[in-house]
Formats: structure tokens, C-alpha cells, sequence
């Protein structure tokens, strides 16, 4: 594929891609995680060098949590995903073909597990140990976002993290996509379908203990904002505007009965989506809930 055709996020093709790595993407990521997951059990302070400031584990650290990144971006690809190739008149014409459907709903189970608590969290092991920039060393473009001050902040680099996910999962060209190989074809999912397994595997999914709600704060929040800027944004097609209504509706009429039956570590979480969302259903005006933070760069130069 040309660079054109493989940078940008809303991207089709399934083989187009840049610094990823794999035959297959969402089996690469699948794999990915994995090798992830024992890299942050792994790191402490054997990622340091001699005398080496503790502080500076943050900016070790960021890659590794991060390590994932270029990956998520290849499998999207593959939801909503068209295979095509250069073709000439006179050659053996191939034609474009859709991803199957099988495939497409394996990379989003690939993808919704990066949304999971498991690999949003960063281990206690590590928390522990990255203190405040030491005397003489300060952040830097490769250091984490923050809403902590000098301290490091583990929740807004996880938000920064899943909303990494979300853009890529919520590309209005791959939801249109999405409609449009729908209406041809009823096995493949239609755009609801699609949407209300992203919300019922992150607002819907709910926190086990405390040490969850953070996460799961911000993750719902950035959910809720995600689909409400396809509703409110003009460049959305009517297909993207009608599912992302009728999910939307669906989670206020839940958010109702969840509250009701609220639990201690998402109470005040699941009031505040429902006044933001039942706000717009009466003004038909959007409240910003959340800012969505940046990663780090990461691309080579």
C-alpha cells in the first residue's frame, strides 16, 4: 500500500499499515499483549542503569504500557475493512472484496481487550516506585499526561490509552464502512450491533472493586463523548447518526435501572453520564463530559 492509503486511521485496507508488526494483525495483537503483560510484571528497577534517578522509570515506562499502540491502529483496519490492490486494465483483474465477517469480529474482541481493567491498570508493583521528577531531571514530550500535578498519573495515561482505542474503533469512514457492508450482506454485523458490544463491554462492564473505578470512570466517560461526537458531528453520515441514537437511548434507559441498583464503585460515575446524556435528549445540545488526553509520540521521525 502507498503511505497515503496506510497512515491515516480511517484507513480499509487490511494489509496497509505502518509499524506494526505480524502476518495477521489482530492475532499479532492478541500476542502483543501478551508479551506486554509480562514486561510490566517484569519492570522495576532493573529497567534503571547505575545511580540512575528512580523518577526517570516514567519515561521508561510509557513505551511499554504503550507497546501496543501501532498495533491497535492495524487491526481497526481490519473492521469495516476492504481488501483491494493496484490493478492496470489487461492485468488479472482481483476486484476489491470485504474483510469477513469472522475476521472483523475477532479484531474487535483483539481490540476491546486492550479496554480491559487488566491492561489499562499498571501494576502497584510499578506505582510504587516512580516518585516525582528528581532535582536536575524534569518531563518531557515523552513523559506521561497528567491532572497530578508533579506526581505521575496512572489514570490519565490509561484514559489517553483507551481513547487510542476508541478513535480507531469510532472512525466515522470505518462506521460507514461498517453500514454500508451491512446492507449488503445481513451476516455481516450492522452498525448497532456493532456499537452496543463497544458500550456493553465498557460502560456496561462495571467496576469489581474500588481500585477499578478510576479506570472505569474515565473509560465510560470517553465512551459516552466518543458517540456523542458522531452524533453531533455534521460529517457524520444519517446511517452513523440513527445507530448512534438508538445505543445512546438504550444506555440512558440502563443508566436508569443500573442507578437504582447502583453499586459503591460507580454510583457517582453512572449519575453523571445520565445527566449529561438526558440533558442532550431534552436540549439536543451537547455538555462536554471529558477531554480526551494525548499519548506521547511515538511514531519514528
Amino acid at each position: 500500500m502507498s503511505d497515503p492509503d496506510a497512515r491515516a486511521m480511517s484507513s480499509a485496507n487490511p494489509d496497509g499499515h505502518l509499524w506494526d508488526n505480524g502476518q495477521d494483525p489482530a492475532i499479532e495483537l492478541q500476542r502483543m499483549l501478551e508479551i506486554r503483560k509480562v514486561a510490566l510484571a517484569q519492570f522495576g528497577l532493573n529497567n534503571l542503569a547505575a545511580n540512575q534517578p528512580l523518577s526517570d522509570l516514567q519515561e521508561i515506562l510509557v513505551p511499554i504500557y504503550l507497546f501496543h499502540r501501532f498495533q491497535v491502529t492495524a487491526a481497526a483496519k481490519l473492521i469495516g475493512g476492504v481488501d483491494y490492490h493496484y490493478e492496470i486494465k489487461g492485468a488479472k483483474n482481483l476486484g476489491i472484496s470485504n474483510v469477513t465477517s469472522l475476521r472483523q469480529r475477532f479484531a474487535l474482541e483483539q481490540l476491546m481487550a486492550t479496554l480491559t481493567f487488566d491492561n489499562l491498570t499498571i501494576p502497584k508493583t510499578a506505582l510504587t516506585l516512580i516518585a516525582p521528577k528528581a532535582y536536575g531531571s524534569y518531563k518531557n514530550r515523552e513523559s506521561a499526561p497528567s491532572k497530578m500535578g508533579l506526581v505521575f498519573d496512572p489514570i490519565t495515561l490509561a484514559s489517553a490509552n483507551a481513547q487510542h482505542t476508541l478513535q480507531a474503533i469510532l472512525d466515522p469512514a470505518r462506521l460507514n464502512r461498517i453500514a454500508f457492508q451491512h446492507s449488503q450482506d445481513q451476516s455481516n454485523w450492522s452498525l448497532t450491533e456493532y456499537l452496543q458490544t463497544i458500550v456493553d463491554s465498557t460502560v456496561k462492564t462495571l467496576p469489581a472493586d474500588s481500585s477499578q473505578a478510576p479506570v472505569y470512570q474515565r473509560l465510560s466517560a470517553l465512551t459516552v463523548e466518543n458517540l456523542m461526537t458522531l452524533l453531533t458531528n455534521e460529517s457524520s453520515s444519517i446511517e452513523i447518526k440513527a445507530a448512534t441514537l438508538k445505543v445512546i437511548k438504550g444506555m440512558s434507559n440502563w443508566l436508569s435501572v443500573s442507578i437504582v441498583e447502583k453499586t459503591a464503585h460507580s454510583d457517582t460515575t453512572l449519575y453523571l453520564l445520565q445527566h449529561h446524556i438526558d440533558w442532550y435528549l431534552e436540549h439536543r445540545k451537547w455538555q462536554p463530559l471529558i477531554k480526551a488526553p494525548k499519548l506521547p509520540p511515538g511514531s519514528p521521525i
